[in-house]
């Protein structure tokens, strides 16, 4: 698996928020951090647990052009995705599928155990430019763990279809 690129791909608002009860806070109101998602993700695997899922607008699950593997230990088979038990068994399904491009889409506790195991080459972090009021308990929040290095960044202003201005940064390891 040498030439295996795994990446975490996510938004975060100010304060590191990711979601708020199941919902992407921001959802409809930043097309183009869509339409990058959508650039990056195209043709590649993604990776996503149970709950990012089922948070999947129908229209888009799957997503489309992609091979959508899910993790969890109670969903059924489908033809719609392929269910793996944990990340490893994900990572090795893609592997086996020929591909060399694994995007880990969410959530927060795929994304810190990615991290935790050391199997995250690139992370795609949007920063959505916006606050959207104090903490709530049922908040999950994503935040850029020591020794990773900042190698691009791209400022979006807001505009007339973008409700927020963002910015979309690629980190790697240092």
């Amino acid at each position: 698996m040498n030439n295996l690129v795994i990446a975490i791909i996510v938004a975060v608002a100010q304060g590191n928020l990711i979601g708020r009860a199941g919902k992407i806070p921001w959802i409809g109101g930043l097309p183009i951090d869509m339409k990058y998602f959508k650039e990056l993700t195209t043709n590649h695997v993604v990776i996503m647990g149970r709950r990012t899922w089922e948070s999947l607008p129908g229209k888009y699950r799957p997503l489309p052009n992609r091979l959508n593997i899910v993790l969890s230990s109670t969903m059924p088979e489908s033809e719609e995705y392929v269910v793996a038990r944990n990340l490893e068994e994900a990572i090795e399904l893609a592997f086996e599928a020929g591909h060399s491009q694994i995007f880990i889409i969410g959530g927060g506790q795929v994304y810190k155990t990615a991290l935790e195991v050391g199997i995250v080459d690139e992370i795609y972090l949007t920063q959505v430019l916006a606050e959207f009021g104090p903490n709530q308990t049922e908040d999950v929040f994503f935040q850029i763990p020591e020794g990773w290095q900042l190698i691009n960044s791209q400022n979006n202003p807001q505009d007339s279809q973008n409700k927020y201005p963002c910015k979309f940064e690629k980190w790697v390891r240092r």
